[in-house]
């Protein structure tokens, strides 16, 4: 079996693009709540993944994966050594959230990541029901919906008629 992928299988441009920035988007109210540091991590697996996408790096290796999936999940268990709350979980989802980025390769793994989003954003309103993270958390997706219709468009938009399109979705 080839390494090559289809061209239906691909994951275009736009579509990382988008997703890399609906994830950025979608973790800035954690700010407040979360270690500093599972922000760094989040960083560099977006960085990671915009130089894969330039062939500037490759997709880490199975154990690379596995090494830093357990680091992660050790450092929020030492961050939060003792409590048993909601911030645990949220760490973990967030770091979920940005570890798929870097084995997605597929159209299908997108999907993944946009249903991991939608998880991110009903976290935050757990912690504030207020007007503006109302607001906020439709905005937010509105971007996962964008995200996925960039995924299935075979011609670039501009950002005014996705937005219409998610919108009338």
């Amino acid at each position: 079996m080839s390494d090559q992928l289809s061209f239906d299988e691909q994951i275009s441009r736009p579509a990382l693009y988008w997703l890399l920035f609906t994830q950025a988007v979608l973790v800035l109210p954690h700010l407040d709540g979360l270690p500093l540091w599972l922000f760094g991590i989040c960083g560099v697996c977006g960085g990671w993944r915009y130089l894969i996408y330039r062939q500037l790096l490759n997709y880490p290796s199975t154990i690379s994966r596995t090494l830093i999936v357990v680091l992660g999940f050790a450092a929020i268990i030492a961050e939060y050594l003792g409590k048993f709350s909601l911030d645990p979980a949220v760490a973990l989802l967030v770091l979920a959230f940005f570890l798929k980025i870097l084995e997605t390769k597929v159209k299908r793994d997108v999907y993944v990541v946009v249903c991991l989003g939608f998880f991110v954003v009903a976290t935050r309103l757990l912690y504030s029901q207020t007007l503006y993270a109302t607001i906020y958390a439709l905005f937010c997706c509105m971007l996962l919906l964008v995200t996925l219709l960039s995924l299935h468009q075979t011609e670039a938009t501009d950002y005014q008629s996705a937005f219409k399109r998610a919108s009338l979705l």
